[in-house]
């Protein structure tokens, strides 16, 4: 980069036209096209990455599809766990039914 030391040289109206796109602004001095270049440089590295909508709907596409895969996931496991809960139960009140209708004397 360069430093901002000396500004004698540098026509800051001129610059400033020739930033607003004015093109009749010329015969710039070393400084000037120095500070031009620094303007050019910023401009390119302050510029967003360009992004690809096809490779943006790709991505969101895999996600979702991930997504829809997992939460179907999440639904099979929910509903084996409701039935062995269900079906554990069911077992348990059995047993509790054969020991209700056992007599006193076999408990």
């Amino acid at each position: 980069m360069f430093e901002h030391n000396d500004d004698k040289n540098i026509d800051w109206d001129k610059l400033a036209a020739r930033l607003d796109g004015d093109p009749s602004a010329t015969d710039f001095t070393e400084e000037e096209l120095r500070v031009l270049a620094a303007e050019r440089e910023m401009r390119i590295r302050m510029a967003p990455p360009a992004f690809s909508e096809r490779d943006g709907w790709q991505q969101f596409d895999a996600i979702r599809s991930k997504r829809r895969i997992v939460h179907i996931l999440r639904l099979t496991v929910a509903a084996i766990l409701i039935l062995a809960i269900e079906r554990a139960s069911g077992c348990l009140s059995r047993t509790n039914k054969v020991q209700q209708n056992l007599p006193n004397w076999l408990m």
